[in-house]
C-alpha cells in the first residue's frame, strides 16, 4: 500500500465539520478557530490551486498574524498538500488574481513520495469574510509558529531547550532512528519528563529515550513521524545525515 492510498484513508478524509477542539492527523495536531477573515484567505488558497487545475487534498493554516491597524493586513503562513507536480507558475498566478492585494514572500516544495507539500508564507488582505470553522498548527513544546520554518537544527535545539542551555553537537539517522547529541550547561533535570512528553509529538512515548552525561545528553526517536516534522521545518528530512 503507498502512501497515498494510506493518506487518503487516515488524512484527507478527515470530517473537517468535527466540532472537536483539537484534532490529530499525520501532519501534526491542529486546534480549532473560529476567524472569518482568515477562513476566507484559506478558501482563496483552495481555489487558487482548482482554478491551476490542481486538485489539493487539504490546506492547512500553520500561522497567521492580523494586523487591526493596516486594513486587517493578514500574515500566512500555510501548507497545502497536492499530487505530486511542478506547475508552480500557474499556483502563483492564481493566487494573484484571487486577491486583489497578495505578496507571497515565499514558497517551498517538498516532494513525499507521490506527494507534493506547499509552503507558502504571504501578506493579504481579506476582502470578504466566510462563515465556519479552520484548524491551525497546535505547536510542540518550545515551537512558535511566528518562527516558521525553522531549520532542522534550530528545531531540535528549541525541542531539547526544556532541559537547559543546550546546543546540538550533532544529529543523524540511524535506519529509522533519530539521534541527538547535545552538549549542554546547567543541565535540569527537572525537565527530563517535559522533553520525553516533548517528542512523543513525532512519535510513540516508550520510543523516546533521553540519557543524561556529564557533558549534555543524547536523545533517541525511534519510529520518527516524518510526516510531523514538514509543517515546521518546510524541508526535506533527506538532508539529516544517514550516519553518526
Amino acid at each position: 500500500m503507498d502512501l497515498v492510498t494510506v493518506l487518503f484513508g487516515r488524512l484527507f478524509r478527515r470530517d473537517d465539520k468535527s466540532e472537536r477542539a483539537i484534532i490529530s492527523d499525520d501532519f501534526g495536531e491542529w486546534i480549532r478557530i473560529k476567524n472569518p477573515k482568515m477562513a476566507w484567505i484559506l478558501e482563496r488558497i483552495w481555489k487558487a490551486f482548482v482554478k491551476a487545475k490542481l486538485k489539493p487534498y487539504h490546506v492547512y493554516s500553520l500561522y497567521f498574524a492580523i494586523d487591526s491597524e493596516l486594513k486587517d493586513l493578514t500574515e500566512v503562513k500555510a501548507m497545502v498538500v497536492t499530487p505530486l507536480t511542478r506547475r508552480f507558475a500557474d499556483v502563483q498566478g492564481s493566487l494573484t488574481s484571487l486577491f486583489s492585494k497578495v505578496f507571497v514572500k515565499e514558497v517551498r516544495l517538498v516532494r513525499e513520495d507521490a506527494l507534493l507539500l506547499w509552503f507558502f508564507h504571504l501578506l493579504a488582505f481579506p476582502e470578504k469574510e466566510k462563515d465556519g470553522y479552520f484548524y491551525n498548527l497546535l505547536y510542540p513544546v518550545n515551537i512558535h509558529g511566528e518562527k516558521l520554518p525553522y531549520n532542522i537544527e534550530d528545531f531540535l535545539s528549541s525541542t531539547i531547550s526544556v532541559m537547559g542551555k543546550c546546543s546540538i553537537s550533532r544529529y543523524c539517522r540511524v535506519g529509522d532512528e533519530l539521534v541527538i547529541n547535545a552538549k549542554c550547561v546547567d543541565l535540569d533535570y527537572s525537565g527530563f519528563r517535559d522533553l520525553v512528553k516533548a517528542l512523543t509529538y513525532f512519535t510513540e512515548p516508550n520510543y523516546v529515550s533521553v540519557t543524561p552525561s556529564y557533558q549534555g545528553i543524547t536523545v533517541r526517536i525511534k519510529s520518527l513521524k516524518r510526516l510531523r516534522v514538514y509543517p515546521i521545518v518546510w524541508d526535506s528530512l533527506s538532508k539529516v545525515p544517514n550516519y553518526c
